[in-house]
């Protein structure tokens, strides 16, 4: 079934085998989408069968229920910024906005396009973003540090090369990890997507780590 997400020319968007992928991983399960930004994501995330979705943004001024009446009354708006969410949690009269992130950790996070750390917004990106995903069993990383593009931190990206790889489908565009626990006394090799956003000394371009451009890059804008 055709979904809301799938566009495969656009920026934090999910191409049709991404969706599937990140279906398997959200189906009947909560999801906290941190920095939601306009909430497509999260809307997405409720037509690829997620339980419920937990919305955060600080930009918005409006928390609560999405669109009632609808399937994304599934969606709670968090109106708060990534650092103030244990303030959140542990505030009575808003403790219902969020799962049990400082107890029992969270079911599945994602995070699109994390704000770089040289930003305005570097705090998006630096250890308030960290404290939920390291508090999360599966986190669902989509994003591109390829071809001149940068978003999250160095030390996201560390901790996020510390844990196991449940599935990996690179995008011009967009790519997509989905990620599991952490490795204990164990090493893998980083991801060109990990690798680059560690090592900001030069630009990693996409069709050296993943191959040639196609057809269908070109179609799509690839230079």
């Amino acid at each position: 079934m055709k979904n809301n997400c799938e566009s495969p020319s656009s920026f934090g968007k999910l191409n049709a085998k991404q969706s599937t992928i990140v279906r398997h991983f959200v189906a009947g399960r909560q999801v906290l989408d941190l920095g939601a930004g306009d909430f497509e994501l999260s809307r997405c995330l409720v037509d690829l069968g997620a339980r419920k979705v937990y919305a955060v943004e600080r930009s918005t001024r409006h928390g609560g229920v999405l669109e009632v009446g609808t399937p994304y009354e599934n969606i709670t708006v968090v109106a708060a910024g990534l650092k103030s969410l244990g303030r959140v949690a542990r505030h009575k009269k808003r403790a219902e906005e969020l799962p049990p992130i400082t107890h029992r950790g969270i079911d599945v996070a994602l995070v699109s396009w994390p704000s770089p750390e040289d930003s305005k917004f570097s705090a998006h990106a630096d250890y308030s973003l960290l404290d939920p995903i390291r508090r999360a069993k599966v986190v669902i990383y989509l994003g591109s540090n390829m071809d001149g593009t940068v978003c999250g931190s160095k030390r996201l990206y560390q901790h996020l090369g510390r844990r196991q790889v449940l599935a990996h489908e690179p995008d011009r565009r967009n790519t997509l990890i989905v990620y599991g626990g952490l490795l204990r006394g164990e090493h893998r090799d980083l991801l060109p997507e990990e690798r680059a956003g560690i090592d900001t000394t030069k630009i990693y371009y996409f069709k050296d780590a993943y191959g040639t451009v196609t057809a269908d890059d070109i179609v799509r804008g690839a230079r």
